[in-house]
């Protein structure tokens, strides 16, 4: 039955319309899948279907083709279904997907010449109501697209035989929406299947950096001592004091995210003491605007301050750490300086990986990590965004 155009019209259109741009988005927007790009191109045809509604089924609208009005929107279901068919070949991965999308475009372009437009919509429904149970043994919370394509085909039949006007429309209507919906619980599960794989992944990334960070400064801390028991027993009795120390705080807080600063500044003060037995000289380490309440991951300043050691006192026999901090409404920033030497570049080390590593696992994306040489020493600036 034709209609005038009302506001019927133009509701069928806005939803079939809506539904094209939303699976439109979600082909550019989630790796191009194709079953996104087919169920567009669905409610596209769909668009031009009502369009078509709104003349006299025997008006020629193509007279070079003497095509007619009803001709044209047997065309725009052929289309559409063969749009959905396809969809679901890709949506369920079926097995011959190829072959089954020839034979469903062949069909496609001969039916008109064999077959009236009701019988075509009852096979291409079923068939797509087929490949919905086939692809439930892969897919089980697919289950919602069966139930659309079910009253799909319930419809169509109360439409076609009068007891439904409009029927096939609602039932277009009602399978996009449970289509959609479906859509939206694969996403959903997918996002969280991606961000638990990610979250996951940088749990592992952390046990490892904090597994291999301490073997290195044992292993040099160790190396350290066996000279010193055979140069200075006074010094190595010293040195194991001071290793002790920074074990036993280091074995108490390394699996928390947070600790308070006071038990970090003990291990940065006993590991000074260590590196200066080691190294033959003589560190200080000053604390500024720092009321001890403030909270950091374990092994953060003690590795810059490490750093600090390595790279920027070889050619000192002093050397002076301060470690400050500094509020704002935007943020908290903790600065570590030496009056060592800077380095010419930063390497992405163990080191500098552990600390970032630590930072994220406590304050997600809400800090940075800034290094700058100065006029006479080094700067390190951890800064947590509020």
């Amino acid at each position: 039955m034709a209609f005038e155009i009302h506001e019927l019209f133009l509701v069928l259109s806005t939803l079939f319309f809506s539904a094209a741009v939303f699976n439109l988005a979600l082909y550019f927007g989630y790796h191009k899948k194709p079953d996104y790009l087919f169920f567009s191109f669905f409610c596209a045809f769909h668009i031009f279907k009502v369009w078509l509604k709104t003349f006299p089924q025997d008006q020629v609208l193509i007279p070079s083709f003497d095509l007619q009005a009803i001709d044209l929107i047997y065309f725009s279901v052929s289309l559409g279904l063969l749009s959905l068919n396809i969809f679901l070949l890709h949506h369920f991965d079926l097995k011959k997907k190829k072959l089954l999308i020839l034979v469903f475009a062949v069909f496609s372009l001969i039916s008109p010449f064999l077959i009236p437009e009701d019988v075509f919509i009852f096979i291409y429904v079923l068939a797509a109501i087929v490949q919905s149970i086939l692809g439930l043994k892969k897919q089980p919370y697919n289950w919602m697209i069966l139930m659309g394509l079910v009253f799909l085909f319930i419809s169509t039949i109360l439409g076609t035989t009068g007891a439904v006007p409009f029927g096939y429309f609602i039932g277009v209507i009602v399978m996009i929406i449970l289509m959609t919906i479906s859509s939206g619980i694969q996403l959903s599960q997918h996002t969280n299947m991606l961000n638990r794989a990610k979250l996951q992944s940088a749990k592992l990334e952390n046990q490892l950096l904090k597994k291999s960070i301490q073997p290195h400064f044992i292993l040099n801390s160790l190396t350290s001592l066996q000279e010193l028991i055979e140069q200075d027993p006074k010094k190595a009795s010293h040195f194991v004091q001071n290793l002790s120390r920074v074990f036993t705080v280091f074995s108490k807080v390394n699996e928390r995210k947070l600790i308070p600063i006071n038990d970090e500044l003990e291990l940065a003060g006993s590991f000074l003491d260590i590196m200066a037995v080691r190294m033959n000289k003589k560190f200080e380490l000053k604390v500024d605007t720092i009321d001890g309440s403030e909270e950091i991951p374990p092994g953060v300043l003690l590795t810059l301050i490490e750093n600090g050691v390595t790279h920027g006192f070889s050619h000192q026999d002093t050397g002076q750490f301060q470690i400050s901090k500094s509020t704002t409404d935007e943020a908290v920033t903790f600065t570590i300086k030496n009056n060592g030497d800077a380095p010419s570049s930063i390497s992405e080390g163990v080191g500098i990986q552990y600390i970032r590593s630590r930072l994220n696992e406590a304050f997600g994306e809400k800090y940075s990590l800034q290094f700058q040489a100065l006029e006479q020493g080094f700067q390190s600036q951890i800064i947590l965004s509020r």
